[in-house]
Order: structure tokens, then C-alpha cells, then sequence
């Protein structure tokens, strides 16, 4: 108590030391921020108002909800910047990095698995939970502030997502409103987003929220979160031509007297200076507007379980409780002002308002005035579409000389929500209020009826088509007027269809130029909206397009004058909310330039979005426009002369394959990475995953549609996947028509720096259908590259690997229950594993069988055979990876007279079972007959002859864990292989396979390799909790872009193979590699040799090399070294384990250099000074000759159940009775048995001896409560 009172004084002194800074801490603390540092000691009012008032470090501005340096962004690398978690329960926000919806995925700011975002848990029950991101307290915004961020919402596989999935409010003492609602629309992958607050007073927080049921970690998540145009004008010495605030800053003329407080002090809105300014704000009715079919009403009034209707809040107060008119219900309405005198050129007339267009239903929002003749209504700003939910500012002039009315029309179309509102109509002195009354019974004009149906169009030869028809690049209309006004614009008599969206302070116009050879252009120009935002021109929705559509137009870019700015072309989906960016420029350019983007084929709607952004925009000294927009070559139905060529070695160009234009990465048809497979010096097809300027997930190239085939068809390529870190490359087949794909083959992780050979059956088809190769983007360092892909008529020959993740490869399956494929995801088996081998993950595939007695009965079989092979030439090894888990998922037993079993665990390599048969009195069980094979895996070579060899089996469960199994095959003739499971009647069990592969030459020993023909038995992890990197293997003579040791240490060569990882990695130092041995058994000393080379030219941060022993999720470090050897070097190390284990070769990268392996030996048994340390073990059944293993343990055991029931009779002899009587186990009490007591001596001479004793049997012991087993203990050491 004495030391808290002392903290309690000195907090106390503190305050009263340095008031200033102490309160402005405390004031902060209690307004809900975190902790500022403000090394300048600024006042409370200046912490975290996006000014930096300490000029040495912005720390006035440390700890707001983004980085205390402009500009003003959180990417969440370091910390949250003060974001903060505020549930009780387990759906929260949390800051986490390499995977979104248990996927592994990139942040957005870094491209890589190694960046930082934030992202919600899991939900996993049905009720409906909410998590809550709350920012720190900021102290205002300004009218402009833009909080732009990136975000995901990806529905991976639950109850769907709608706009409460994710959505922001901003918050205050005063208000509370939602401000951005989400498209509620699933896309795997970041899209952008604008939040624009509005003037905001007083302190208050952006708060994220998600509300969702059923789902996976990181459904949700954010990224870069950027805070734009936030801080209030800065006080200045003196005003040039603007307008002097009240607190010493400035703001243009135009923003005066405009329903905004743009000074911060709302001087610039002074009752006095806009005294003869009309205004209506809707708080108290529609003022003198009159009102036909606007509802005036507030967000309060909508239901709160429906966040897409209506504005969330007003304009004028910026909160949910303000008024404003609002088109929700009706299709249109109308409102028109009170009757204006005719204006003069020296007070003009005006009109300023604010609207609200949101949603797809949000059609058109028009601006008219009329005339005292009913049939007079000029046009004077139109507005097309939806803008997104925000109030944007217009400014609409007239000049009419005569009495007038403003009429405003809003206009809704189909669409599953949207609405428009308007807010703050606002007309400038020179719109004089005339006596003069126009026809009162006027009505807006209605559009001739067409005589189509709703959903079609009306060709202009009058003959209907589907609305869907229209600008699909197809002559639908005779008359071609379904593809008029399309996009294809000169500018000179139509626009093309293009419409102006921008919501700021630049805009898009159509212009003239003063050459009459030139005609029209599109230009940017000054806008009125007060947002300091991109300038937008949408085309109309085109498409369907095909795959060699693109846009051709050209631009100019010019200044005379320091030029920040640039164009863009984007395609926008607005069904799915997303944008993918197709071409952009920031270079000047005098002249008009000509310029092809290529769009490809797009099977839905979509637009072109031409945007611009100009810093400090001067019409008079910079020019930015587009002209002769045309598409080309979009249709369809338009194939090139090339489109058949599905094989192709990418020297002359793609051939019949082309580049899937939806996503944001693209094949690059280039040299790659320093060779191609066709000549060693030509071209190919690459994805550089380690590119830092790569956003995407995936590139995709797909083949022209082929025709239907009537055979199955088989696919031969050459693929490289290299890297420490690199993605995944998959073959994927897409029926005509549709969208879904069905994945043929994939390869995920580094397979070493060769070209290898993929080989996929192409299924006969009964229609066109295309193929895919996509490279997946789940890596972040390395490169998918593609070469000589050959399309043949025939069917594959026999595959050399299988991983079961594309298909089932050739194999079927026979037997009871059968063989099944599938995932942890996808379940079915449910004692199955968890994770697949290939992938280590719960999407990864794998062949099961399920041996529970209820589906298998004891003794029933089920074979998974591989396609007929041609004979081999020589010996080959076939390695697989099994799964053995659950009550007795094989083992042997057998049944005694009567109906009672005892199975006895032996320490043999498989678990060996012996009926007893006891005398009650003495409790003494000897076995009388030999064991019957109950179950197991095992693997069979079957010749076409008949001819059938077993090559392995196994039938002990060793723990939940994928083991390596292999042996080594020989075939004279045609061949298949079986891997056959025989159930044991056990419960829950199973019997699981995974990546079989063959490979030419005998199998390697345990723990063995030279790494000439690969890794051998060691594997590299998939396990991102385990490691980041992967090990490569590759050669000093193939070129790559990671640098390893010049010469290999096996051949001395630089055609040697070794492996490595390099510190050229993206990841930077400290980033782990494991390799991994198959599993090896407890051992008192075991000899494990290699030879490393470590290159580290940096003393700080040196790679590291470490051997761990890994067990159960455990590991322990044996050995360590680091630093710089030049040379390879060789060291031996002694492991001991009293567990089964696997051998870990941890490489940590450095600054630079890399580290490598080579050589590797395993002497299990013996030290390394040569003791033997292990007793020798029961000789494991070999694939060679496990049969005779059989026989000796049949002979064995036959011989010790003759001598030990001869003993028995003798013994009981000598006691003088001999009565087996009655099995019965329950009152059999083993603890009395001391077969040590039972010497020679004592059975043959009838006496025990105290002297020193003959060797006999160790102890047993036996529990009856242990389900009827004995138990044999280790054997001690000697």
C-alpha cells in the first residue's frame, strides 16, 4: 500500500508541475484516445486534428488512427494506430497477418503474407454477433475529409453477406450516423472505399462494424486506412481574392453563403453576409418549394434493420436526426420553386443544393426550368446514376429572361435498393421572387409510351429486343440502334453514351475545339462539388465482351507549368462493387497520342471508367482530355485465325490462348527468369510473385473456346514453380456457358529449379469449353512460369505423381465401403485427417477409407487400384504418405476356444494377438495356437499376368500424423498398383493415402539423401505456424534469380544438385525454412551427418543453421551455426529422443548470402563415435520380404506355445492337479504371477532355490480393467 500511495503522490506532482501538457493527456484519456505523445506539449484542442503542431516529430498526432507523418495512413505494419477492439465476446477485430478465411493471403499495402491488416474472428454460432473497431477520438473534420481504406468481405462458404457484413458509423456526443454501407456483395480480394465524414465540430470516432453468423477468421478485414483533406484551413497572413474567416484562414468566394462551414468557425455562413440568400434546409417543411411526391423525412424514421434506405444522415446538421426529401417508394417526384423574375447578366441567378444518389436504383436526378408557356421546359443539368452515399454539392446556373420556375425532378429505376435525396437547396440573390404566377396545373411531360415490354428496348425501326441486348457488340436491331451511343464516340455530333460521375471539384465536359478539323473531345474542366476527389466519365453497361476486345482512343496530357496528375481506364463491375485498373499514365504529353487497351472477354455487364486527377487544376495553363473512343473486336462471337492453337511453345506470341483481363496480374510473355524449356534461349509465359508492384491474387490464361470433344484428350506442358516462397499453379477446365471450373491438375510450393512436365487427361466433353492455367497468388516470392503446352488425341501415359488435390488421378476403387476422396473442409469421414499431407491445410484433398466395424466388418477389404502401367525398365521406387488413426484401424488377432479374446501388444513392429488358455487356481495363461491376420495396409504390385507381390504393409496406428510409407518395384510386364485396407472391426478408425509418386531407381534409407534426383524423404512444410520459407533445391549451373554455392558437394560439379535458401527475400532477415525428415523411432544415439555451406558477407544479421528435433508440436534445438563458411563444411551430431521424432534443418535468413545442405546421412542406432547405443529392434517388415517375416513370427510363436504348454503340464504335475476348467477372465487376478518365480529348477525339481537364480522372464503385468489386454512394459536396460 505504501508504494501505490507514493505512485498516487507522484502522478499528483506531476499535474500540478506541468498542468498543460498533464491535462491535455488526461483530457485526452478520458475522451476515449489513446496515449499521445506530444513531445511539444500542444494544447488539448490541437491533439489529433491532422495538423502536425510539432514540427520536429507530428507527435501532437501519434496515436490518432493513422501515423503521425503525412500523409495520414495506418497500414497496421506496426501497430493498430490506436484502433481498438470493444466486444466482450469472441467475434472481435484483431491485428493478423497470412490468412483470410483460413486461406493463406496478402495485406494490401505489402502484397505479401508478411503484412499487417486488421480482420475479424470467427463466428460459429447461428445468432447473429457483432464486432466493433472503434478509431481514437479525433478533434474535427473539415467539409472535404475523405477517410479512404481497402477492404475485404468474402463470404467463404456460410450464411452469405449482405451491408450489415461490414459498415461505419462516425460518432460523437451529438451524433451518431452511419456513413458507409457496403455493396453486401462477396469478392475475394481488396477493394477500395471512400468515407467522406462531412463537417464534423466536435471530437468524434469512426467506428467499423460487422455483424455477421457462421463464419470464418478473416472474413472481414481492413487495410490502409488513409485520412485525406481532414485538417481546417490553416491561418494566413492575409487573404488574395478569398474570403478572410473569422479565425485568420481563408476559403474561396464560391464556398460562401453555400450551407457548409468550410471556414471551421461557420463565418463563411454568417446570418448577415447571406441575409439575401434563400435557403431551405427542410428542418421545419419545404419552405416555398413546391412539393409533388418528395417525402420529407429522416434516417430515424427508417427501420434500423434495413441500412440500405435512405441518405443516413441529413446535409445541413450531418446527423440521422436532420430532415431532407427523399425517393424511396414512389418511381419519381418532382419540386419546383416559386416563381423567379428574368435575371441579368449583373446579379446572376443561382441555384445551390446538395443530393443524395445511392444505389442502382438511383436513375437520374433532373434540373429544368420552365416558362409561363406550359409546353416550354429547357434542360439545365442533368445527373445519371448513383454516386455513392454521399451529399454532393451542384451549382446550377440561369439565365432566362423571362419569369421562370426551377424544377427538379427525381427519377428511380429497377434495382434491388437505392434511393434519391436532396438536402439544402439554396438560391444566390440574383433568383428575385416574381408576383408573376405560372400555370399552376402544370405537369412535368411524360415520355411517349413505347410499345415494347418492360425489360426490352425499342429499336428505332420499332421492333423490341431484350434490354440485356443492348451494346453487346451484336447487331441485334436491324437498324443497329441496339449498339448506338455504345461507347464509340468522336465527340463531334454524340457523346457515345459517356456520362460524367465525378463528385469533387473536376469534372468532365465535352468540348469544342476552336480548330474546326478537330471537332469535339472530352475534357476536364473546374467543377462545383467541394470534394477534392478523381474526375469520372462511365460509359454506358457494355458486354458481354470477347476475349480480343480492347478500347482504343487517344489522350493529351499538357502543361506549362509543374504538372501532379494523370489518366486512368478502369473496368468497373458495379453488381460486385469492384474495380480493375487497365491502363494509366502520369507522363505529359504535348501532342495527341494513340493508345490500345485491351479489355478481353468479360461474361457479364460491365463499364469503362476514364478518370483524372489534377492537383491545383488551371484550365487556362493545363490541358487533359480523350478523344475518338472506339472498341474493337469485342463481339463474342469473334475468334482470331489462331484460336484452335491450343499448343504452343510461346515463341511466335499466345497462340490460341489469351490473357483473363478480370483479374489485376497478367502472364508476362518475356525470357522470365533466364531460360525457357522449348531451345534455352526463347520465350514463355511467367508470373514474377515476388513483383512488390503486384496487388492481385491470380493471372489467368485461358484457351479460346475448343470444340466438344468425343475422346478424352491428354495435356502436356512444362512448367517451373521456383522460389523460397512462390504460389500455385492449377489447370482448370470451364464448360461454354458457365462459370464454374473444375480443376484438372495443381502444383503448389517451390518443385526446384528445373522444368518439369505436367501431364492432365482432358475428360471428353459434349460442348465447347475452354482451359485455364491460373496462377495463384499465394506466395509472395518466386516465379510460375509456362512453357510447351501440347494438346494430343490420345490419353495420357501413366501419371508419376498424384496428390489427389485436382482429381483422383487414374485410380479407382473396389471393396467394401470403398475408397473416397476428400478434404477436412469438405468432410465425410469424420474420424478422417484433418489435413491433407500436400497442403497441410483442411482444403487439401486426400483418399480415405473408413475401417469402423460398422462399415467394414473384421477381415473385409477395400483396394484403390492406380491405371495399367507399361513394364518398367528398371527398378523404381514408389512413395506415399499414410494416415492411420482410431481403434484398432488394423492389427493382428485371433480367437481361443470358447468366446473369449485376449490381445497382447507386443513390441513387434505390428501388434500381434494370443488366445490364452488359463487354469483358474493358479491363474497361469500359456497360448495354444498361432494368430490369424485381422488388418492392415498394404501395397501390391499386380502384374497383367496375374501375378500379385505385396510391397509394404503396416497395421499399427502410430498417433494422428501422415507417415511416410515406400518400396521399391520391378514389372516385367503391364502393371498396377493396389493399396489395399482390411478392416480390424475397430471404432472410428480409418486408413488415409496422399501424394503417391514413382520415381526411377531404389528407394533412399531413412534420413539419406544426395539430392541428386530431389529431396528424397525429406519434405518442406507447408505449415505457415511452422515456417515462412521454403527450402529450394537446384543446381550452381541452372540460372535463377537466388544466388547459391558455385559447386554442389556430392559430384563437385556445377551440375550437382543441393538445396538452399537464399537471403534475397522479400521477407528480409530472420524469415524460417524447415526440412523435414520422414518419422524415426526413439533412440539413445543416432548419427546424423551433412555438409552445409553458409554464405553471409554481412556481419549483421547472419543467416543461421539449426538442427531440431520435432515431436508431437514440440521442438528442441541439437545443434547451431551461423555466420560465414566460404566452403562447405561437414559436421556429425549425436541425437537422442526417447519419443518418436522427426530430424528439422532450420535455416533463419540473413541480411544477404544464403545457406545450403548436401549430402545427408542417417545412422539410426549408432552414435557418432560408432557405440552401438540401441538395442536392436524387431526387424520391420521390408516390402522384400515381409511374407517370410509372416512365417517366422507364425513358427516363433508356434514353438513358444508348445514349450510353454509343456511347462504348464509339468508344473501342474508337480502341484499334483491338472484342471483348466472354465475360461473365466472376469476373476482371473494376474497380479499373483511372477514369472520370475518359475525357473527351471522349481518346474522340473519341484523346490525353489534362495542361491543365485537362472536368468528368467521379466515381470508382466495385467489389468483387467484395461479392455481385456496385457500390457507388456519396455524392456529395461541392460
Amino acid at each position: 500500500m505504501g508504494t501505490l500511495r507514493h505512485v498516487l503522490l507522484l502522478l499528483l506532482l506531476l499535474l500540478l508541475l506541468e498542468p498543460g501538457a498533464q491535462l491535455a493527456a488526461g483530457l485526452s484519456s478520458a475522451l476515449g484516445s489513446s496515449r499521445h505523445i506530444n513531445t511539444c506539449s500542444a494544447a488539448e484542442e490541437r491533439l489529433c486534428d491532422f495538423v502536425c503542431d510539432c514540427p520536429e516529430d507530428c507527435s501532437d498526432e501519434e496515436d490518432c488512427g493513422y501515423d503521425s507523418e503525412p500523409p495520414f495512413t495506418c497500414d497496421f505494419e506496426k501497430d493498430t494506430c490506436g484502433w481498438t477492439d470493444k466486444n466482450v465476446h469472441s467475434y472481435k477485430w484483431g491485428r493478423q497477418r497470412g490468412y483470410i478465411s483460413g486461406n493463406s493471403a496478402s495485406d494490401h499495402t505489402l502484397g505479401t503474407d508478411r503484412g499487417w491488416f486488421m480482420a475479424v474472428g470467427a463466428v460459429h454460432d447461428n445468432i447473429l454477433t457483432t464486432a466493433v473497431l472503434v478509431s481514437p477520438r479525433m478533434r474535427q473534420a473539415a467539409p472535404a475529409c475523405e477517410l479512404r481504406f481497402w477492404y475485404q468481405v468474402w463470404d467463404s462458404g456460410r450464411v452469405g453477406v449482405d451491408a450489415g457484413s461490414l459498415f461505419a458509423t462516425l460518432r460523437s456526443s451529438s451524433r451518431e450516423a452511419v456513413v458507409w454501407r457496403g455493396a453486401g456483395s462477396s469478392v475475394r480480394g481488396w477493394r477500395e472505399a471512400s468515407i467522406f465524414t462531412g463537417r464534423v465540430p466536435e471530437p468524434f470516432q469512426i467506428v467499423f462494424t460487422s455483424r455477421r453468423s457462421l463464419s470464418y477468421p478473416g472474413d472481414i478485414a481492413i487495410d490502409d486506412i488513409n485520412f485525406r483533406n481532414c485538417a481546417l484551413p490553416q491561418p494566413v497572413s492575409a487573404c488574395s481574392d478569398q474570403f478572410p474567416c473569422a479565425r485568420g484562414t481563408c476559403v474561396e468566394m464560391w464556398q460562401t453563403c453555400d450551407g457548409t462551414d468550410d471556414c471551421g468557425d461557420s463565418s463563411d455562413e454568417d446570418a448577415d453576409l447571406c441575409a439575401q440568400y434563400r435557403k431551405c434546409d427542410f428542418q421545419n417543411g419545404t419552405c416555398d418549394w413546391t412539393n409533388r411526391k418528395w417525402e420529407r423525412t429522416n434516417q430515424v424514421s427508417f427501420s434500423s434493420s434495413d441500412l440500405l434506405s435512405g441518405p443516413a444522415r441529413d446535409h445541413t446538421e450531418n446527423t440521422n436526426a436532420g430532415y431532407f426529401l427523399y425517393i424511396g417508394n414512389s418511381n419519381g417526384a418532382t419540386l419546383l420553386s416559386p416563381s423567379i423574375e428574368p435575371t441579368n447578366d449583373t446579379e446572376p441567378c443561382f441555384l445551390v443544393l446538395y443530393y443524395h444518389m445511392f444505389g442502382p436504383r438511383a436513375a437520374s436526378l433532373n434540373i429544368y426550368h420552365r416558362t409561363q408557356d406550359p409546353a416550354e421546359l429547357i434542360p439545365a443539368k442533368s445527373e445519371q446514376g448513383e454516386r455513392g452515399d454521399l451529399w454532393v454539392r451542384e451549382k446550377v446556373h440561369f439565365s432566362v429572361n423571362t419569369s421562370f420556375q426551377i424544377v427538379i425532378e427525381g427519377v428511380l429505376g429497377g434495382g434491388r435498393f437505392g434511393n434519391i435525396a436532396l438536402d439544402d437547396l439554396i438560391l444566390s440573390p440574383g433568383c428575385r421572387i416574381s408576383n408573376d404566377s405560372l400555370s399552376p396545373d402544370w405537369e412535368l411531360p411524360t415520355a411517349v409510351p413505347s410499345r415494347c415490354n418492360q425489360g426490352q428496348f425499342e429499336c428505332r425501326n420499332g421492333r423490341c429486343v431484350d434490354q440485356n441486348l443492348v451494346c453487346d457488340f451484336r447487331l441485334d436491331c436491324s437498324d443497329q440502334s441496339d449498339e448506338m451511343d455504345c461507347g464509340n464516340a468522336t465527340f463531334d455530333v454524340s457523346d457515345g453514351g459517356w456520362r460524367d460521375h465525378s463528385v469533387g471539384r473536376l469534372e468532365w465536359t465535352v468540348r469544342q475545339s476552336t480548330s474546326s478539323s478537330r471537332g469535339g473531345h472530352l475534357s476536364l474542366a473546374r467543377a462545383h462539388g467541394q470534394l477534392l476527389s478523381k474526375a469520372k466519365a462511365l460509359s454506358p453497361v457494355l458486354g458481354p465482351s470477347g476475349p480480343a476486345c480492347s478500347m482504343q482512343f487517344r489522350y493529351l496530357l499538357y502543361s506549362n507549368s509543374t504538372f501532379t496528375g494523370g489518366i486512368s481506364v478502369s473496368s468497373v463491375d458495379r453488381a460486385l462493387g469492384t474495380e480493375v485498373l487497365l491502363w494509366r499514365t502520369h507522363r505529359m504529353r504535348n501532342k495527341w497520342t494513340s493508345v490500345t487497351v485491351s479489355v478481353g472477354a468479360r461474361p457479364r455487364g460491365f463499364q469503362i471508367e476514364i478518370a483524372a486527377l489534377v492537383d491545383n487544376f488551371v484550365p487556362r495553363v493545363q490541358k487533359v482530355a480523350v478523344d475518338d473512343i472506339a472498341f474493337l473486336n469485342c463481339s463474342p462471337d469473334l475468334e482470331p485465325p489462331t484460336a484452335a492453337d491450343v499448343s504452343c511453345n510461346f515463341e511466335a506470341g499466345l497462340c490460341g490462348w489469351y490473357q483473363d483481363q478480370t483479374d489485376e496480374l497478367e502472364w508476362i510473355h518475356d525470357v522470365g527468369p533466364g531460360f525457357d524449356h522449348t531451345t534455352g534461349s526463347g520465350h514463355f509465359v511467367f508470373v514474377d510473385v515476388s513483383s512488390p508492384d503486384l496487388r492481385g491474387r491470380s493471372a489467368r490464361l485461358l484457351s479460346y473456346p475448343q470444340r466438344s470433344s468425343v475422346e478424352t484428350m491428354c495435356l502436356s506442358f512444362w512448367y517451373h514453380l521456383f522460389g523460397p516462397h512462390t504460389g500455385t499453379l492449377s489447370l482448370k477446365l470451364r464448360l461454354g456457358g458457365g462459370d464454374e471450373e473444375t480443376v484438372l491438375w495443381t502444383r503448389s510450393g517451390t518443385q526446384g529449379n528445373e522444368w518439369q512436365r505436367g501431364l492432365s487427361p482432358v475428360p471428353h466433353q459434349n460442348r465447347t469449353f475452354e482451359l485455364v492455367f491460373e496462377a495463384l497468388r499465394d506466395g509472395f516470392d518466386g516465379d510460375i512460369s509456362l512453357d510447351d503446352i501440347t494438346l494430343s488425341s490420345r490419353p495420357c501415359p501413366a501419371l508419376q505423381s498424384c496428390s489427389f488435390e485436382a482429381s483422383q488421378c487414374d485410380f479407382v476403387s473396389s471393396g467394401r465401403g470403398g475408397w473416397r476422396k476428400q478434404s477436412g473442409w469438405t468432410g465425410g469421414i469424420a474420424s478422417g485427417p484433418k489435413t491433407d499431407h500436400t497442403l497441410e491445410t483442411d482444403r487439401g484433398f486426400y483418399m480415405i477409407v473408413d475401417t469402423s466395424h460398422d462399415v467394414m466388418s473384421r477381415g473385409q477389404s477395400a483396394s484403390l487400384y492406380s491405371g495399367l502401367t507399361s513394364a518398367l525398365r528398371g527398378p523404381e521406387c514408389v512413395q506415399f504418405w499414410y494416415h492411420m488413426s482410431g481403434d484398432k484401424p488394423g492389427q493382428y488377432t485371433c480367437t481361443p476356444e470358447g468366446n473369449h479374446t485376449q490381445t497382447l501388444h507386443t513390441a513387434l513392429h505390428t501388434q500381434v494377438g494370443f488366445p490364452l488358455l488359463c487354469d483358474l487356481s493358479s491363474g497361469l495363461c500359456v497360448c495354444v495356437c498361432v494368430c490369424v491376420w485381422q488388418g492392415s495396409l498394404s501395397v501390391f504390385v499386380e502384374a497383367s499376368g496375374g501375378q500379385r507381390v505385396e510391397v509394404f504393409s503396416e497395421s499399427v496406428t502410430q498417433g494422428a500424423a501422415w507417415r511416410l510409407g515406400n518400396a521399391n518395384i520391378s514389372a516385367s510386364a503391364e502393371w498396377k498398383i493396389s493399396f489395399q485396407a482390411v478392416g480390424a472391426a475397430g471404432t472410428s478408425s480409418h486408413i488415409a493415402v496422399d501424394d503417391i509418386t514413382f520415381q526411377s531407381g531404389s528407394c533412399p534409407r531413412a534420413g539419406f539423401c544426395d539430392f541428386e534426383r530431389g529431396l528424397c524423404s525429406w519434405t518442406n512444410t507447408q505449415s505457415r505456424a511452422l515456417d515462412q520459407l521454403d527450402w529450394d533445391w537446384t543446381s550452381a549451373g541452372t540460372s535463377g534469380k537466388y544466388p547459391g554455392p558455385g559447386l554442389d558437394h556430392t559430384l563437385k560439379t556445377r551440375t550437382g544438385h543441393y538445396v538452399f535458401l537464399s537471403s534475397r527475400s522479400r521477407a528480409g532477415p530472420g524469415q524460417k525454412a524447415w526440412l523435414l525428415s520422414e518419422h524415426m523411432p526413439a533412440t539413445q544415439g543416432s548419427c546424423l551427418g551433412l555438409w552445409y555451406h553458409l554464405d553471409s558477407a554481412i556481419p549483421i544479421h547472419m543467416g543461421e543453421l539449426r538442427v531440431l528435433l520435432y515431436s508431437r508440436f514440440q521442438s528442441f534445438q541439437s545443434w547451431e551455426v551461423r555466420g560465414h563458411t566460404g566452403n562447405w563444411a561437414f559436421v556429425n551430431i549425436t541425437l537422442k529422443s526417447s519419443k518418436e521424432f522427426q530430424v528439422v534443418l532450420e535455416a533463419s535468413t540473413g541480411e544477404s548470402g544464403a545457406i545450403a545442405l548436401d549430402d545427408i546421412t542417417y545412422n539410426a542406432g549408432v552414435t557418432c563415435e560408432g557405440v552401438q547405443s540401441d538395442r536392436p529392434a524387431p526387424v520391420a517388415p521390408s516390402s522384400d520380404h515381409y511374407s517370410g517375416t509372416v512365417a517366422v513370427v507364425f513358427v516363433v510363436v508356434l514353438l513358444l506355445s508348445t514349450v510353454a504348454g509343456v511347462l504348464l503340464f509339468l508344473y501342474r504335475r508337480r502341484r499334483g492337479s491338472l484342471s483348466w476348467g472354465p475360461l473365466s477372465w472376469g476373476s482371473l487376478s494376474w497380479g499373483s504371477l511372477s514369472w520370475g518365480s518359475l525357473s527351471w529348477r522349481s518346474l522340473f525339481k519341484g523346490s525353489s532355490e534362495t542361491g543365485s537364480e537362472e536368468p528368467g522372464f521379466d515381470n508382466i503385468g495385467y489389468s483387467c480393467s484395461d479392455e481385456d489386454r496385457i500390457t507388456v512394459p519396455s524392456m529395461p536396460e541392460s
